[in-house]
């Protein structure tokens, strides 16, 4: 599982896996797109993003209505404005990026999640949190019991 970084002029947005679906190229394997979607709560609208090469789309989808609208038309990554005293800053066209803006973000060369190899250590805690220590705390009341009976006999 990774994570994406979307590399927008002068910041970085990251985008968890559970948000971000990739769209690879089925030539060179390159991500070419991908969609990020989300949602406050199940009677709220679900908005989603689709970016591409050549600029994103914006979409919401009204659960009520059942019906997908734009939110915002596709366009470029990049805003270039342009300020004047008479007409403040206005946007008078968009560009985009030599490459697609957004990359996977992995904690390792190898492509693996960092759990990799420590399954041992894992299940090691799991059983310490589920009682283990507790049954182990038990079995020592039995043992100094026994060990300071001294070999006493009860006479009944």
């Amino acid at each position: 599982r990774a994570s994406f970084g979307f590399y927008d002029k002068d910041h970085v947005e990251v985008f968890d896996a559970l948000e971000y679906i990739p769209l690879f190229d089925e030539m060179d394997g390159s991500m070419k797109a991908g969609i990020r979607y989300w949602q406050i709560d199940a009677d709220k609208p679900l908005k989603a993003t689709l970016y591409e090469l050549d600029g994103f789309t914006k979409y919401v989808y009204d659960p009520d209505s059942n019906t997908t609208q734009y939110d915002e038309s596709k366009r470029g990554y990049i805003e270039l404005t342009k300020t004047t005293e008479a007409d403040g800053t206005e946007i008078y066209d968009y560009q985009n990026y030599d490459g697609f803006p957004i990359v996977p973000l992995r904690a390792n060369s190898e492509h693996q999640s960092e759990i990799v190899g420590l399954r041992e250590q894992i299940d090691c805690y799991d059983l310490i949190k589920s009682g283990f220590a507790n049954t182990v705390d038990e079995a020592s009341y039995v043992y100094w019991t026994i060990q300071n009976a001294g070999g006493t006999v009860t006479k009944l």
